[in-house]
């Protein structure tokens, strides 16, 4: 069911989507014609006025409802892919992965909340110009009734909000930083213009996220210490003794990440939706959470037993992938209510997914059948990826706050792995 955009989504789209063509043309329309104000005075109203699909009840009912991670959200402005050409082609690639399994994305409203901060006007117009390419090439799926925006900020009880603050904290997180602590790449040690000493290092598992080169301050005695134990001033191999000190530096991002995964799987479940998300990070700080292994190795071989490779069209465009979801009306359907089904019933041991698994798996080889065989994809005679080149979707279970906010237990989600082929980079060289 199609509902009424959010006011500043429907303003940007009557009075830029088709007539601003750069940030510099957009920075002139928000200055001279008064409309920067205006969506300021919108996104304030709506913060605290608009009926947010997510701040009602749980109501998937039997549907497959999904809502992306940071790592999936084309919305959101990483600091590996900000030019709008980028977030364009990771809005392309969301509609044709989870917008075409989905029965309905629930995307939050972005664009709302980045008005509601203390940007410069260059860089709101910067972002927001980037927003209104995004919102363009989902503007068939929004048509269509199946994307629905949620409220730019989680709304939890206190309780929640406690745990939230907690999660952090635990142990495991604790644990998680000390490993990936220890694969800290060293590329130099220098002294900056006043002559005090630094690192100039990489933290590998953050190189999802676009982190470039990181400088951390020593002091004296501990640029004697890097020294001695790195003489050349590289290395890719960190001594065991200097580990400790890069920990503080992990475990402070990680903190910052698991509460924000949290706060998403906790906003997932306020609507019954299912969480995805496409960053390796993201799966090894679930599993720590559920305090299992979070080494990479181990993790893959975890995951191979509750994948499911689905297949992907990759040269849709947003209407055409419409097209074929209304034309697929039967094995595609039931994927859909089986993935949500058996999400919502069935656990998460090893024999439940595998018996999750072999259902789903049968199932999608219809989908397969059913999407080459759809006038959508003949006309155009596209390729379908399958097998290791489809989408991996994996079955998840994530540590979250229960609603009184006194404990931390389990609940089921899922991660779409692979999204933009991480998985498989030659997959990128064809589209």
């Amino acid at each position: 069911m199609k509902r009424e955009l959010p006011p500043v989504v429907a303003l940007l789209f009557r009075e830029c989507a088709d007539t601003v063509k750069s940030s510099a043309e957009l920075a002139k329309k928000l200055r001279e014609r008064g409309l920067l104000r205006e969506l300021k005075l919108q996104a304030q109203y709506a913060q605290s006025n608009w009926p947010y699909v997510d701040l009602a009840a749980a109501r998937s009912g039997g549907r497959f409802v999904v809502t992306p991670a940071d790592s999936l959200n084309p919305m959101i402005k990483s600091v590996k892919c900000p030019s709008p050409a980028c977030r364009t082609k990771l809005a392309r690639e969301f509609v044709r992965s989870v917008g075409l399994y989905a029965d309905e994305v629930i995307l939050p409203d972005v664009v709302s909340g980045r008005l509601l901060t203390d940007s410069s006007p260059r860089e709101l117009a910067e972002d927001i110009y980037a927003d209104v390419q995004v919102l363009t090439e989902l503007k068939p799926l929004i048509d269509a009734g199946y994307l629905q925006f949620g409220s730019p900020s989680h709304h939890f009880c206190p309780g929640c909000n406690s745990a939230l603050d907690e999660v952090g904290d635990v142990s495991p997180i604790r644990a998680l930083a000390l490993d990936l602590a220890s694969e800290v790449i060293v590329e130099a040690l220098r002294r900056d213009e006043k002559g005090r000493p630094y690192v100039e290092c990489r933290f590998p598992a953050f190189d999802e996220f676009g982190h470039a080169l990181t400088r951390v301050r020593l002091s004296i005695k501990q640029a004697a210490v890097f020294k001695s134990l790195i003489p050349s001033g590289k290395t890719s191999k960190l001594p065991e003794q200097l580990v400790p000190f890069f920990r503080e530096h992990v475990e402070y991002d990680l903190k910052i990440l698991s509460q924000g995964l949290t706060g998403e799987v906790l906003s997932a479940q306020k609507t019954g939706a299912v969480l995805a998300g496409a960053s390796g990070l993201e799966r090894m700080i679930l599993r720590s959470l559920e305090q299992s292994s979070t080494r990479l190795r181990e993790l893959s071989e975890w995951e191979v037993t509750r994948t499911l490779q689905l297949p992907w069209i990759r040269e849709l465009s947003a209407s055409e992938i419409v097209q074929l979801k209304d034309e697929a009306r039967d094995a595609l359907p039931r994927l859909r209510a089986l993935l949500a089904r058996r999400l919502a019933t069935q656990g998460t041991s090893p024999e439940a997914m595998k018996v999750v698994g072999l259902e789903l798996s049968e199932e999608a080889a219809q989908v397969e059948a059913e999407l080459a065989a759809s006038k959508a994809a003949s006309t155009r005679r596209i390729r379908i990826a399958t097998g290791a080149a489809g989408l991996g979707f994996v079955l998840y279970e994530a540590i979250t706050a229960d609603p009184a906010g006194a404990t931390l237990t389990a609940t089921a989600i899922a991660s779409l792995i692979g999204f933009l082929n991480a998985l498989h980079p030659q997959a990128q060289k064809e589209n």
